[in-house]
């Protein structure tokens, strides 16, 4: 190693230096061919997180845009809390019986008018949810109103059902009327006004049914039943054509005809 510069000399000090510096050589070698690619400068760094204005001004509207949005939406969450609120000290205050409630329950309940039908039907509801202080205030008013309001929903109840009785009962008379209407006119011809069940009972009675001529028939109404009496000409049992009556009845109950009498 005397060739080597350091190790020339023969002094100890001289060679550790130079062993020293040999390694130091050696490492800088070993590095520049094994080590990794050299970084980029701070210059090249800085080049690449340049942004153009077009990009400056999008990110500054970005930042508004949301400032604005967390400001709506921080409105808004505000708004529906006081909304929240006012609803429900609305709801409390109409639950509580007001002085206009007291002032009600203080009339008389056949005086009411619809829309303190209304009021009191609402104070019926507010009742049930009071608290023992709060009934003591208005118990014996309240106590009267019902017993008043049942009294009148009775009487209401019982004036309708009469009501409907007689219209029932209205309609029943119209209707049997009606009837008894319908069984009289369509007893008698259209033609000549003669009783059809008459003429056929007298018919059968008759000589000679075929030389039946209808004069006159006139009637009386009784109700519920018809008194008819009928004018004809007819052949007798001499073969002669007479003039000659008869009066039948006819009932509306047992729908017969029956002859009562002839040529009185």
């Amino acid at each position: 190693m005397s060739k080597i510069p350091g190790f020339r000399s023969g002094k100890i000090w001289k060679k550790i230096i130079a062993t020293v510096g040999y390694i130091f050589i050696a490492l800088i070698a070993i590095g520049m061919i094994f080590g990794d690619e050299p970084k980029p400068t701070t210059l090249t760094t800085a080049t690449a997180l340049e942004k153009t204005p077009e990009q400056i001004a999008q990110e500054k509207d970005d930042a508004e845009l949301k400032a604005k949005e967390a400001e709506a939406k921080e409105a808004n969450e505000a708004k529906e809390k006081a909304d929240a609120e006012a609803k429900l000290a609305k709801e409390k205050a109409a639950a509580q019986i007001s002085d206009a409630d007291k002032e009600l329950l203080k009339k008389a309940y056949n005086t009411f008018n619809e829309q303190q039908l209304k009021q009191f039907a609402e104070i019926k509801e507010k009742y049930k949810k009071l608290s023992n202080a709060e009934v003591v205030d208005i118990s014996a008013d309240f106590a009267r109103l019902s017993n008043e309001e049942a009294t009148e929903e009775k009487r209401k109840a019982e004036a309708k059902a009469a009501e409907e009785k007689a219209a029932a009962e209205a309609k029943a008379i119209a209707d049997a009327q009606a009837d008894y209407k319908a069984w009289v006119d369509g007893q008698f011809s259209a033609w000549d006004g003669s009783n059809r069940h008459l003429v056929s009972l007298l018919k059968d009675n008759l000589n000679d049914p075929k030389s039946f001529d209808h004069v006159e028939t006139v009637y009386w109404d009784k109700g519920d039943h018809l008194i008819i009496k009928m004018t004809y000409r007819a052949k007798n049992g001499f073969g002669g054509l007479v003039l000659q009556n008869v009066t039948g009845k006819s009932d509306y109950k047992t729908q017969t005809i029956s002859i009562i009498s002839q040529n009185d």
